[in-house]
């Protein structure tokens, strides 16, 4: 069974891009009982290699969906241009599904004045039938 360690890294493993001994031990540690390590950060993979090193198993970064692995890039799930068609098909999926979405509720709220609108007719004609009964005298 693998065991897993992901951490962020701001106010997380460091403050202001300063990563304290006991941290940089702690990783190492972790390493060395079995765990993989991993940071999921904004920060992009050159800029933390330079400040972590190679005291990490893996990265999942803003660079595209990439593995990480020993310090390494070892395979790219998908390119940049990729995933920004990616995101605009998710997008445009959000936008129909908000249209649908706003469709729906106006048809709630058309039914639910429709069911309003029965109610008070049928309410009117009850005063009606009792008003004709008295009249008739029978009720």
């Amino acid at each position: 069974m693998t065991k897993l360690a992901i951490f962020d890294i701001d106010g997380t493993l460091a403050s202001h891009n300063v990563f304290p001994d006991v941290v940089i031990t702690g990783l190492k540690y972790l390493s060395k009982i079995g765990y993989t390590t991993t940071v999921s950060t904004g920060k992009g993979f050159i800029r933390l290699k330079e400040t972590l090193g190679d005291n990490f198993n893996f990265v999942i970064s803003p660079d595209a969906p990439i593995i990480i692995e020993h310090g390494a890039k070892i395979e790219t799930l998908a390119t940049k241009t990729e995933l920004v068609q990616y995101k605009d098909q998710i997008l445009t999926g959000m936008d129909k599904m908000t249209v649908i979405l706003q469709r729906l509720d106006q048809e709630r709220v058309f039914t639910n004045e429709a069911i309003q609108r029965l109610q008070r007719q049928q309410d009117n004609q009850q005063v009606e039938i009792n008003h004709v009964k008295q009249v008739l005298k029978i009720a």
